[in-house]
């Protein structure tokens, strides 16, 4: 029987095929975009979950009198911190904020080919054991002792180098001078760096560099924030703690609190505070807000293509009404008829499906 139930939608799928071909493409529609906008608020939702000391990590601010927290903390102020020994603290970590930047590459012996726009970002040597960049090619300690070290990330490196050429030991001469370079440096750069590791990518949805691909890391950077004269009085990027088992952010905090740790920025003094990792994104960005909206817009989307698909189907069926007299004339009762429409259903939903998911296929790459 479900063999002919089967064969008898078939058959009325070839019979109407603008109706149902119209409520297969609505409902696949309303999936796909669905389907797009739960995965970006997913994507929103799961900022940081790369990182697999997460709970451990704690934000390093500062707070003015008047409650504020600025958007980032002087280098200088990790460096105090790194001075103090705290129970609740494993080590202390800075990065810079990521800028772009531009580069002489060299390809082979010779041969160097230019790279503008790469978006870099200046770490120090402790930045591997917070957050575990893994690494695929190279050392960090090697890199960690090099003066103006370059880690590069795995799609940077096979951009650059394919998948047979070692990128470990070329050159990268900086073709522009950064504003927290040394007098001496001239304009056009001309300062070598060196490739010492490669490391993978690192994902797009880090409070870090929220939707902005991080091409490169730098270590012990001569032209860098980290050894800029001014850095003490500019808010030159992000400091995080690596908790010890057992320690918490607010811990750390009152620790803080209990000893007054202060910071002086502008002439002005400000408090030294922590708070769980990413918490200040949340705050402060319109992220949350971005997915709870998409969420929603997705909802209200799929909503639509399943009230246009049963549209559809219920016209079709209404359709048929002398088909079904005719049918039930014949014998054919009222449980039949439902398993024929169900099976019929059923089908239509099934190719709906599959025709979402090969247009995920092909838009999964972007």
């Amino acid at each position: 029987m479900l063999r002919h139930y089967i064969k008898m939608a078939m058959r009325h799928l070839l019979k109407y095929k603008i109706q149902n071909l119209i409520s297969i493409v609505g409902l696949s529609v309303g999936i796909l975009c669905f389907s797009i906008c739960l995965y970006c608020s997913r994507f929103i939702s799961e900022v940081d979950s790369c990182f697999s000391n997460k709970e451990r990590i704690a934000d390093i601010n500062l707070c003015t009198t008047r409650g504020d927290l600025y958007s980032g903390i002087p280098a200088t102020t990790i460096e105090e911190l790194r001075k103090l020994r705290f129970d609740e603290v494993q080590d202390f970590t800075f990065t810079v904020y990521p800028r772009e930047r531009s580069y002489n590459v060299e390809i082979k012996e010779g041969k160097e080919l230019p790279y503008d726009h790469l978006m870099t970002m200046e770490v120090d040597s402790l930045f591997r054991k917070v957050f575990t960049p893994q690494i695929l090619q190279g050392s960090w300690e090697v890199a960690s002792n090099t003066p103006n070290a370059i880690i590069l990330t795995r799609s940077l490196a096979k951009k650059i180098f394919g998948e047979s050429e070692n990128p470990i030991g070329k050159r990268m001469i900086l073709t522009q001078r950064l504003f927290t370079a040394p007098d001496t440096t001239p304009r056009t750069g001309g300062i070598t760096y060196t490739i010492q590791a490669v490391i993978e990518d690192i994902p797009l949805n880090t409070s870090l560099s929220f939707l902005e691909k991080l091409d490169m890391l730098t270590l012990n950077d001569s032209e860098g924030t980290l050894q800029f004269n001014g850095r003490d009085n500019m808010t030159g990027g992000f400091g995080f703690a690596l908790l010890r088992p057992g320690k918490t952010a607010r811990k750390l905090e009152a620790r803080f609190h209990s000893i007054n740790m202060k910071h002086y920025m502008y002439d002005e003094e400000t408090a030294i505070t922590a708070s769980p990792f990413g918490e200040k994104f949340w705050d402060k960005s319109i992220a949350p807000y971005f997915a709870g909206i998409t969420m929603i817009v997705g909802l209200l989307i799929l909503l639509t293509g399943l009230l246009n698909f049963f549209h559809f189907l219920m016209g079709t069926f209404l359709n048929r009404n002398r088909e079904y007299g005719i049918r039930k004339v014949m014998g054919s009762g009222n449980q039949r008829l439902f398993y024929q429409l169900f099976v019929q259903s059923v089908i239509i939903a099934f190719i709906a499906f599959l025709f979402t998911f090969c247009l995920i296929e092909i838009i999964s790459p972007y």
